[in-house]
């Protein structure tokens, strides 16, 4: 299977990202219609792993999960991982591993 980005799901300025292979996303292909995506902010990992699943902005890892599971809902306490956010997101799945990740993207024009 290849990634999967489904767009506003969750309102205006938000995506989820299905993932079951390593992958790189681009702040473009966030993008719904006319808009253009500047970055976006990680609100919540869901994945499990028999392996490991790392995730990094360019060339910087934020997070390594080894064989497990995670629900690291980010948005449930108020926050959300914003370092680096103009840079592309690479996930990079070892021996195995699916889930998902929901963001917030900025965009222009700023639609509400």
């Amino acid at each position: 299977m290849t990634t999967t980005i489904i767009k506003n799901p969750l309102g205006q300025h938000t995506a989820v990202i299905r993932f079951d292979s390593t992958s790189t996303i681009q702040a473009s292909q966030l993008a719904n219609g006319s808009e253009t995506v500047t970055g976006f902010d990680i609100t919540k990992i869901l994945c499990s792993t028999s392996g490991n699943v790392s995730f990094a902005r360019g060339a910087n890892t934020l997070l390594t999960i080894y064989a497990g599971s995670v629900d690291w809902d980010l948005s449930a306490h108020g926050i959300k991982m914003s370092v680096y956010n103009a840079a592309n997101l690479v996930i990079t799945v070892t021996t195995g591993g699916s889930g998902f990740v929901e963001v917030v993207k900025y965009t222009t024009p700023f639609l509400t």
